[in-house]
């Protein structure tokens, strides 16, 4: 987790552009609210409408802090992701920014705020405890799943 500064609330940011959504989500939400207030650096929105594409994207790619916006198709396609879950578009923030919801449409954080974000925080260790693995085939080991089909639990 590192230190963000300001904060989007695309439910209500993308209206106040003249663009209503039918729903957008960080993609970070997970129960802990406490640290990180549900924020994260990248974000799933639903369109209304398909027509609406082009006009949100342009709105998203004109906001401070925004790096990459995605199709749901090149967002499976390069972050593996199964695209029937991701909605219609997915953003990903730069370094200082995270999605979520907000009182308002942005808002600026506290100097000590942090949160998960975007590719910046994307290399996440995978610790297994009391399991036999082949460090021989330790460079074969790019994602979880591969670490885990190789697991022998005695």
């Amino acid at each position: 987790m590192g230190f963000k500064k300001r904060c989007y609330d695309l439910n209500k940011y993308m209206p106040e552009k003249g663009l209503p959504i039918f729903f957008a989500m960080s993609a970070e939400r997970d129960p802990y609210i406490k640290h990180h207030r549900t924020f994260g650096g990248t974000a799933y929105l639903w369109l209304n409408k398909i027509g609406d594409y082009l006009k949100a994207v342009e709105i998203l790619r004109r906001m401070e802090g925004i790096e990459g916006v995605y199709s749901k198709y090149e967002a499976a396609s390069l972050f593996h992701l199964h695209p029937d879950r991701i909605g219609d578009i997915m953003v990903v923030s730069d370094r200082w920014t995270v999605f979520g919801p907000l009182e308002g449409a942005v808002e600026d954080l506290p100097e000590d705020f942090h949160a998960h974000g975007s590719l910046y925080e994307l290399p996440v260790p995978l610790v297994v405890y009391n399991a036999k693995v082949d460090h021989s085939q330790w460079d074969d080991y790019v994602s979880n799943c591969h670490l885990t089909s190789h697991i022998v639990f005695d």
